[in-house]
């Protein structure tokens, strides 16, 4: 009996592990860890994820960026913001090949 609920913790961890991450062209059901607006315009986003794995350029191997001149910037923002304040998963779809793994769109599911 003991294997087996060793075996099931075990097999839990892996699971969440393996579906909550970052893909070549997204991070899936992540955390928002930190956001920061940089005088350059652009803001930067760091995830639960691991986005060294992602198609794109991150920044400091750690963040995804938006510019603030976006047609979606604020809706970005806001959705980001609420997703981190609520502590609520989100998954960030980029733009692969970009540099600083450029943010196409966002999903916030509750």
């Amino acid at each position: 009996m003991r294997n087996k609920l060793q075996i099931g913790f075990f097999l839990s961890i892996f699971s969440s592990a393996v579906f909550s991450d970052c893909i070549p062209h997204m991070c899936q059901d992540v955390f928002v860890q930190r956001l920061f607006a940089a005088s350059n315009g652009l803001i930067y986003v760091a995830t639960s994820g691991d986005e060294t794995q992602l198609d794109c350029n991150a920044v400091s191997s750690k963040y995804l960026s938006f510019n603030l001149s976006d047609l979606a910037a604020d809706v970005f923002y806001s959705t980001l913001l609420a997703a981190q304040i609520s502590e609520r998963i989100v998954s960030i779809r980029i733009v692969n090949g970009s540099q600083d793994c450029q943010i196409q769109y966002i999903t916030h599911d509750r």
